[in-house]
């Protein structure tokens, strides 16, 4: 492992144009400025202590026939993705991480953070971070809010 790939924890393995979906919980959709809806910053968030962010890989799903809306814990959630290359973009690493406490975990990644271990990223430079990733996003399906 080269001393990229350790410091941002990445599989050079995992092909740029790999698409990763991440189901979207409803209260991540908010109203934002004019009154319109977009995904909360927090959707995206990584927080300290924290491996990095859930996704699940296309082709590990594609290969057992499973459609990306076969991820999502119930009807009510929304479906987005983005690109490996488009976390690299934002310097972020993707890794394969299955959890057997996460439902089709065999498709299970992580994306993590870019992070000096001496220096790990502010707050503010999360949530900068995180409206980046999101700017990158396809929102294939939206959440369903009750009434």
């Amino acid at each position: 492992m080269d001393s990229n790939t350790e410091r941002h924890r990445d599989d050079p393995r995992l092909l740029d144009d790999e698409v990763l979906y991440r189901y979207l919980h409803p209260k991540f959709w908010v109203v934002g400025g004019s009154n319109t809806r977009r995904i909360s910053s927090a959707f995206m968030r990584f927080e300290p202590g924290i491996d990095g962010i859930s996704v699940y890989g296309a082709t590990l799903l594609i290969s057992e026939n499973l459609a990306p809306e076969e991820i999502l814990p119930d009807q009510s959630y929304g479906l987005a993705s983005l690109s490996v290359g488009d976390a690299r973009e934002m310097e972020c690493g993707v890794i394969y991480a299955p959890d057997n406490e996460r439902p089709i975990n065999f498709a299970h990644m992580l994306i993590t953070q870019p992070e000096e271990p001496e220096k790990p990223l502010s707050r503010g430079e999360r949530r900068k971070l995180s409206f980046a990733l999101i700017d990158r996003m396809s929102l294939l399906r939206l959440p369903q809010r009750p009434p």
